[in-house]
C-alpha cells in the first residue's frame, strides 16, 4: 500500500492507498514518530509520500526512507504530472499542488478552481492543458475570528457555527454572520470571474471547513475532502511510474 502523510497547519491526516483506493485514515492533532511507527507495524506499506506544511521532526523522513521501499518529500522540484506557470515556484506550498494536481486527474481536460478552505483560504486554477495557473490566498474562517479577538478590544474569540445569514442582531451574530458571508461570497467571486474567462470551469472544494461552506453556496461544486491526501498519492504513482521505467 501507499501511504500519503500530509502535516497541514492544523491537523496531520495520514491516508492509505491500494492503487486509487482509500483503505485507511487517521487524522492527529500532532503526529509523531511513534505514530509513524505505530501506523506502519499495522499496514503493510511499500511507498510513502510526506507533504508538510509546518514543522516536523526531522527523524520522520529518515525513518520512513529506511522503512518503506520507496519514499519521496514532496517539494517544489518534485516531478508531478502538471506544468507549474508560477512566477516563484519554489514558495508553492506542497498542499496547493497535491490538490491541484488530484483536481486535474479526476476531471482531466477540464478548467478547473481548486479552493481549499483551512487555515487558509485558497484558490488555484488548473487549465483543460493540465497547467497550474496561479492562484490566491486569502484567511480561512479561523484566522478571521482569531484576527477579530486578537486585534480588537472587546470582540469575542468564535468559531464555526450555524448562522442566521443576513444582518447580525447581536454581536455573536454579526461576527459570525460577516466571516461566512464573507467567505461564501469570495467564493462566489472567483467562481464567477474565472468562469467567464475559462470555458465550462469546474469547481472543487476541499479542506476542512469544506462541508461547512458547502451547504451555504449556491453554484455547482464537487466537494472532495481527502483533495490532497489523493493529490499525493497520485504524484507518489507518478514517481513510482518514473521510477521504474529508468
Amino acid at each position: 500500500m501507499n501511504l500519503a502523510l500530509d502535516l497541514g497547519n492544523t491537523r496531520a491526516k495520514a491516508v492509505f492507498f491500494d492503487n486509487d483506493t482509500e483503505v485507511a485514515e487517521y487524522v492527529y492533532d500532532k503526529f509523531t514518530l511513534d505514530d509513524c511507527k505505530a501506523l506502519l507495524r499495522k499496514h503493510d506499506t511499500e511507498a510513502a509520500i510526506l507533504c508538510a506544511v509546518t514543522a516536523f521532526d526531522e527523524a520522520l523522513p529518515r525513518f520512513l526512507r529506511d522503512n518503506t521501499r520507496f519514499f519521496m518529500q514532496l517539494a517544489a522540484d518534485t516531478p508531478q504530472p502538471l506544468e507549474i506557470d508560477y512566477g516563484t515556484p519554489q514558495t508553492l506550498g506542497a498542499d496547493r499542488l497535491a490538490a491541484a494536481t488530484a483536481a486535474a486527474c479526476i476531471k482531466p481536460g477540464r478548467n478547473i478552481l481548486v479552493i481549499d478552505a483551512g487555515t487558509a483560504l485558497t484558490f488555484d486554477l488548473v487549465t483543460a492543458d493540465g497547467r497550474f495557473a496561479g492562484g490566491n490566498i486569502s484567511p480561512g474562517a479561523r484566522l478571521r475570528f482569531k484576527a477579530l479577538n486578537a486585534f480588537t478590544g472587546k470582540l469575542p474569540l468564535l468559531s464555526l457555527e450555524e448562522c442566521s445569514g443576513g444582518l447580525g442582531k447581536s454581536t455573536k451574530e454579526a461576527i459570525l454572520n460577516g466571516v461566512v458571508q464573507g467567505i461564501v461570497s469570495e467564493i462566489g467571486h472567483y467562481a464567477e470571474s474565472l468562469s467567464a474567462e475559462y470555458e465550462d470551469l469546474l469547481v472543487f472544494l476541499t479542506g476542512g471547513d469544506c462541508f461547512y461552506f458547502a451547504k451555504k453556496l449556491k453554484i455547482p461544486i464537487f466537494v472532495v475532502p481527502n483533495l490532497l491526501s489523493q493529490g499525493l498519492n497520485r504524484i507518489l504513482k507518478y514517481n513510482l511510474c518514473r521510477k521504474s521505467a529508468l
